[in-house]
C-alpha cells in the first residue's frame, strides 16, 4: 500500500489520469487531465448549430410580432412603436414588407455577428415586443 501524504485529492487524480490512458470511446476526443477536449472541427459544428437555431428563434420572434400586432391592429388598437406607426402612416397596407425587411435585416446582422452571446441579447430583445403584444391581447379579452 502506497501512502499519499501531503497529496491533495486533485493531485493525485491528475496523476493517475498522467499514468493510465483514458481514451475516448468515440476516438474524436483527447484526454487532458479527465477531461474532454473539443477538437476544431467539433467547436466549429457546436457553434454553427447554435447560431442556427439563434436565427431561426430570431425568424420566429419577427413573424410572431408581425402576427401579433397585425391581430392588434384588426381589433381596433393602435400601434405603439412610433417608427413603426409612421411606416404603417406612409405605406399603409405595405407595412408588413418593411417589417419583413427589418425582420430580415436583422437576421442577416445576426448571421455575420461573431458572439453567441450577443446573438441572444438580441433575440431576448426581439423576443420583448411579442410578450407585451400578447399581455395586450390578453388584457383585450
Amino acid at each position: 500500500m502506497v501512502a499519499l501524504a501531503g497529496w491533495t485529492t486533485g493531485s493525485w487524480r491528475l496523476a493517475l489520469a498522467e499514468i493510465i490512458p483514458q481514451n475516448c470511446p468515440t476516438g474524436s476526443h483527447e484526454r487532458i487531465s479527465g477531461r474532454h477536449r473539443m477538437t476544431e472541427t467539433q467547436l466549429r459544428a457546436r457553434t454553427s448549430l447554435l447560431k442556427a437555431m439563434l436565427l431561426v428563434c430570431a425568424l420566429l420572434m419577427g413573424y410572431s410580432d408581425l402576427t401579433t400586432t397585425n391581430e392588434i391592429l384588426q381589433r381596433g388598437m393602435g400601434e405603439l412603436n412610433p417608427f413603426m406607426w409612421l411606416t404603417q402612416e406612409w405605406l399603409g397596407e405595405w407595412w408588413l414588407v418593411a417589417k419583413l425587411g427589418l425582420t430580415y435585416l436583422v437576421i442577416w446582422l445576426l448571421w455575420h455577428g461573431k458572439s453567441e452571446r450577443q446573438m441572444a441579447y438580441v433575440v431576448a430583445l426581439i423576443a420583448l415586443p411579442v410578450y407585451n403584444n400578447l399581455f395586450i391581447l390578453a388584457g383585450a379579452n
